[in-house]
């Protein structure tokens, strides 16, 4: 009833939210016009149900997918306390769900017998009416029903699976004891990193009750092991740490700057040479590399106390660095002028004009020049780098020497010198200040970013009628 009169987002306490709720929705969407629901496949050994969603309510819906990718007359909403929904304030759709069980439960009252409406028919049987006035923008009329807001179903496959599809296996057989319910709390080997920059890029929802208590023991590496540390971030109170017998009690995590490489450390337990891929361009590029650059742990003498940050990069060309309106990697929705962008804005604009810019040196080979300059306390900078993004550059790197010397006796593998490779890739510091008017940085991380348009190197070849309309989708993952 509070979801249906002010509207919000409902979480099962038996799992982990990977990405924001929205990050999948088209631009034009967002949760304060949209009700947002999960997918869930019936048995596929069990008959087709007219009930359920049909060929044209995939094709009419926000998200549409191919046959292949769907399943006709056997897929629902998950609208129970086991799914992730998201409603807006007062929606005439959520109101109706609940007026329909308070009914029922007034004509038959409550029982160990009394079988309830299932809220997954009832959630199904509205979107299919709302389908039916599909492409018309909301607000509409069907059957006498107004639908006030827009109604999203997300993919099935969105929710992370208790074994992963490919089919591998540490030593080649089947599954043992430790596997046979679920491979999240177990670490496959030399797959670790694989699996959790799937899971934490392209699903939503971690559930944690696969398989009995018995193979729910958090294995080092494990996805779940993973999921935990990312989203903890040393942030909280008591930080999740691994259990262990006679382990005595640590204080949380000191202030920190946490940078893309965090995440091969806690992997490995080895600190990497600096990566020239830690950065990636572009609205996608951004939120998949600045989201991972936080303050992280706690400051119990400094609480409350403002913090400085300052991103520079060195590069062989100029870089420009903006802010992302929303926070998921989609088609960016207008600017709703939200404090964090705000903050983001301005930081950029500061550093632009600021002909100090970062003043904790240079470095060799070239000047370090700064693109974003914040001050405030660590949630507010946090939000502030999760928006920020830097644009690619085109048309970089030079023609082959053979063309400019017409000696065909140079080497084809030109691409692979230092000084060609160099002109692809920049450097990226950010610093930390204890305090805004510091000009000595208490914590720095560097990594290295592609400058390049990934779309000047790709080249995508399909020939399925069904799956053409990917195409359009499939740069917005690079």
């Amino acid at each position: 009833a509070l979801q249906v009169r002010y509207g919000g987002s409902f979480l099962p306490m038996d799992g982990l939210l990977l990405n924001p709720l929205d990050f999948v929705l088209p631009g034009e969407l967002c949760l304060g016009n949209t009700a947002v629901f999960l997918e869930r496949l019936l048995s596929p050994e069990a008959p087709m149900q007219d009930g359920a969603l049909q060929a044209d309510d995939f094709e009419r819906s926000w998200l549409p997918r191919a046959h292949t990718d769907r399943a006709d007359g056997r897929t629902i909403l998950c609208a129970d306390l086991s799914c992730p929904r998201s409603l807006p304030s007062g929606s005439n759709l959520g109101r109706a769900m609940l007026q329909t069980l308070l009914r029922d439960i007034a004509e038959h009252g409550v029982g160990v017998d009394t079988e309830l409406p299932s809220s997954d028919a009832l959630a199904t049987a509205l979107y299919k009416m709302y389908s039916r006035g599909r492409p018309v923008r909301a607000p509409f009329d069907v059957d006498g029903f107004v639908f006030d807001h827009e109604v999203a179903v997300l993919p099935y496959w969105l929710i992370v699976e208790s074994h992963f599809q490919d089919g591998w296996k540490a030593f080649g057989g089947s599954d043992d004891a430790l596997t046979a319910h679920t491979q999240l709390y177990w670490p496959r080997p030399r797959r670790e990193a694989a699996d959790w920059s799937l899971v934490s890029t392209a699903k939503l929802w971690l559930p944690l009750g696969y398989g009995p208590p018995s193979a729910r023991n958090i294995l080092p590496r494990s996805v779940v092991d993973l999921a935990l540390r990312s989203l903890a971030l040393g942030l909280g109170p008591r930080p999740y740490r691994q259990k262990g017998f006679g382990r005595k009690g640590k204080n949380a995590a000191a202030r920190r700057l946490r940078s893309p490489h965090d995440a091969v450390v806690d992997l490995t337990g080895d600190a990497p040479a600096p990566a020239p891929e830690g950065g990636l361009p572009g609205v996608v590029g951004g939120f998949r590399t600045f989201r991972q650059v936080r303050l992280v742990g706690r400051d119990e003498q400094r609480s409350g106390e403002s913090w400085r940050v300052v991103v520079s990069a060195k590069a062989a060309t100029a870089m420009r660095f903006y802010c992302r309106s929303a926070h998921r990697p989609v088609v960016q929705t207008p600017k709703d002028l939200s404090a964090a962008f705000n903050r983001c804005e301005a930081a950029v604009g500061h550093a632009s004009a600021s002909a100090i810019g970062d003043t904790s040196g240079t470095a060799p080979g070239g000047a370090w020049t700064a693109h974003f300059d914040a001050c405030g306390s660590p949630a507010e900078l946090n939000a502030a780098l999760t928006l920020l993004s830097y644009a690619p550059m085109p048309d970089l790197g030079s023609p082959p020497p053979a063309v400019q010397s017409n000696d065909s006796t140079v080497s084809l593998d030109y691409r692979t010198a230092g000084a060609e490779l160099d002109a692809h890739f920049a450097d990226i510091r950010v610093a930390a200040y204890e305090r805004c008017t510091a000009t000595v940085a208490s914590h720095t991380a560097e990594f290295g970013a592609l400058v390049d348009d990934p779309q000047d190197h790709v080249t995508v070849v399909a020939h399925s009628a069904e799956r053409c309309h990917l195409l359009d989708r499939l740069p917005g993952s690079f």
